[in-house]
C-alpha cells in the first residue's frame, strides 16, 4: 500500500500598493512573496499610466498558487482657478489661493502676483493629492495715456465742445461733469472704462503751456474762460 500526501498549495502574499495616481512611481514587483515563495511577474513592472493586472507565477517546484495583482491608476485631476490673468500696471492683483476651485490644496511659486511685470506662477498640489500642477500666465499691460483734441479756453457764453466718450486714441470712458459749463471755469475728469488707461492731468490757463501730470485711470482737463476786454482776449 502506498500512502500519498497531498500538500495544499500555498497562496503567496504581498504587501504591494495596488492604487496609484497617474504618473506616480509604483512599487517594484518583488521576486519573493512576503511568505517566502519565489517566482516571476508578468508584466514585470507596473505601468503608472494605465490600470491593469499583474500575475505572479511561483517558481517550478514551489507548491504555491499563482497570484494576481489588480492595479488601479487614477487619472490626475487638473486644478481649476477663477483668477484674473490680465492687469493694468499698478492694479491690485488677485491673491493666489491655496485651494483650487475644485478643492485641491497646494502652494504657489512665486507666492504673489507682481503687478509691474508679466510672468508665470506655478501651483504645485500638496503631497498625496492626485492632481497635476497648474501654471498661471499673467499679463501686465502698460497703461495708455488718453489723448484729446478739446478746446480748453472759451469766452464766457461761447458754445463749448462736447466732451467725447472716446479719446483720440480709442479709449472709451466717461466725463464728470459730463458737459462744459460755459459760464464758469472748472475741471472735468475723464475716467476710463475697464481700467485700461493711465491718467493724464492737464492744466492750462490763458498764458501758460500745458503741464502734464500722471494720475491713475483719469484725464483731467482744467480750463478757464478768456475775457474779452477792450477788443482783445486776455
Amino acid at each position: 500500500m502506498v500512502s500519498v500526501t497531498i500538500t495544499p498549495a500555498t497562496d503567496p502574499t504581498f504587501s504591494i500598493t495596488d492604487t496609484y495616481c497617474e504618473g506616480d512611481t509604483p512599487d517594484a514587483l518583488p521576486g519573493t512573496s512576503d511568505n517566502g515563495i519565489n517566482g516571476t511577474w508578468s508584466p514585470s513592472t507596473i505601468n503608472n499610466m494605465a490600470s491593469g493586472s499583474y500575475t505572479f507565477t511561483p517558481a517550478s517546484g514551489a507548491c504555491a498558487n499563482p497570484f494576481t495583482l489588480n492595479v488601479t491608476i487614477t487619472p490626475a485631476t487638473d486644478p481649476t482657478f477663477s483668477i484674473t490673468d490680465t492687469y493694468c500696471s499698478g492694479d491690485t492683483p488677485d491673491a493666489l489661493p491655496g485651494t483650487s476651485d475644485n478643492g485641491i490644496t497646494g502652494t504657489w511659486s512665486p507666492s504673489t502676483i507682481n503687478n509691474m511685470a508679466s510672468g508665470s506662477y506655478t501651483f504645485t498640489p500638496a503631497s498625496g493629492a492626485c492632481a497635476n500642477p497648474f501654471t498661471l500666465n499673467v499679463t501686465i499691460t502698460t497703461p495708455t495715456d488718453p489723448t484729446f483734441s478739446i478746446t480748453d479756453t472759451y469766452c464766457s457764453g461761447d458754445t463749448p465742445d462736447a466732451l467725447p466718450g472716446t479719446s483720440d486714441n480709442g479709449i472709451t470712458g466717461t466725463w464728470s461733469p459730463s458737459t462744459i459749463n460755459n459760464m464758469a471755469s472748472g475741471s472735468y475728469t475723464f475716467t476710463c472704462i475697464g481700467g485700461v488707461c493711465q491718467s493724464i492731468y492737464i492744466e492750462r490757463d490763458d498764458y501758460n503751456a500745458y503741464r502734464p501730470h500722471l494720475q491713475h485711470h483719469r484725464y483731467l482737463l482744467f480750463w478757464r474762460h478768456a475775457r474779452r476786454v477792450a477788443g482783445y482776449i486776455r
